[in-house]
């Protein structure tokens, strides 16, 4: 099999952790599909690093991660092919807080209705057919504010970020390989993982991380085998498990969530 590895794109920071069950959600890879191109290229910066962050999990194990500041009407959602603009991020006098994104590619849009409270957002992210306004999928979500460590515990730059292994496949155009999105927080390690099969799935959210040093701790819970526990070791900007098995950092969360998007709020 004939693979191009997807060559790395930068630097920059952050993430959190919740509740993997890994019950199966199938993905609509349709509303990203547009972006194919954007997981090679490096992110182009826009300016509105160091919003507030947000990470998240629903029941089924599906993660969240989103930059946004409702003050300012800013929102970004991470998805693995590119940041996803959040237009009129609002907050009423009660504490409701809600966005839409664009209409995507497949032609749905994503919504949030919920409530703010100390440092925490809760409600439904749903995935709605913006011509009929069917919600095709909806997600029960908390999802958790975010401090990110500006400086890692090794006194060194910080260890937050996007690594991949993500290879294309030059017969077929399908990605090939995993992400890992680490979060050294102020409060918490955090590792969402997202699966490459043709394209990627939806992001999922580790049972538990913990970070000694230099070497990552991961757990996942699988359906047959149980608990699982993989070690990483962080060199410089690669995550290694093992000789053969080594992730690139491809960029900080903050840089890709801010970077330019190929959907746009009316």
């Amino acid at each position: 099999m004939e693979t191009v590895p997807i060559r790395k794109v930068g630097c920059g920071t952050t993430l959190a952790v919740f509740l993997l069950n890994c019950q199966s959600v199938a993905r609509d890879r349709g509303g990203t599909s547009q972006q194919s191109g954007h997981h090679a290229g490096a992110p182009r910066r826009m300016g509105d690093q160091g919003k507030p962050l947000y990470v998240g999990a629903s029941p089924e194990g599906v993660g969240w991660l989103i930059a946004l500041d409702v003050a300012s009407g800013y929102g970004r959602l991470f998805d693995p092919l590119g940041p996803i603009p959040l237009c009129g991020a609002t907050s009423d006098s009660a504490a409701r807080v809600s966005f839409t994104s664009p209409e995507l590619s497949n032609g749905d849009i994503y919504r949030l209705r919920g409530r703010a409270f100390a440092g925490a957002v809760e409600g439904a992210v749903d995935l709605v057919a913006a011509r009929s306004g069917r919600v095709r999928q909806s997600f029960i979500t908390r999802l958790r504010a975010v401090r990110l460590r500006r400086q890692s515990t090794l006194g060194r730059n910080p260890v937050s970020g996007i690594y991949t292994d993500v290879v294309l496949h030059r017969a077929t155009g399908d990605l090939l390989g995993h992400d890992l999105v680490l979060i050294d927080s102020e409060d918490t390690i955090a590792v969402l993982t997202v699966d490459y099969s043709g394209g990627p799935d939806w992001p999922r959210v580790a049972e538990r991380a913990e970070l000694r040093g230099d070497t990552l701790l991961l757990w996942t819970r699988y359906p047959v085998s149980g608990d699982t526990v993989d070690t990483g070791v962080i060199k410089g900007d690669t995550l290694e498990f093992g000789a053969d098995h080594r992730m690139a950092r491809k960029a900080g969360v903050e840089e890709f969530l801010a970077s330019r998007s190929e959907y746009h709020c009316p």
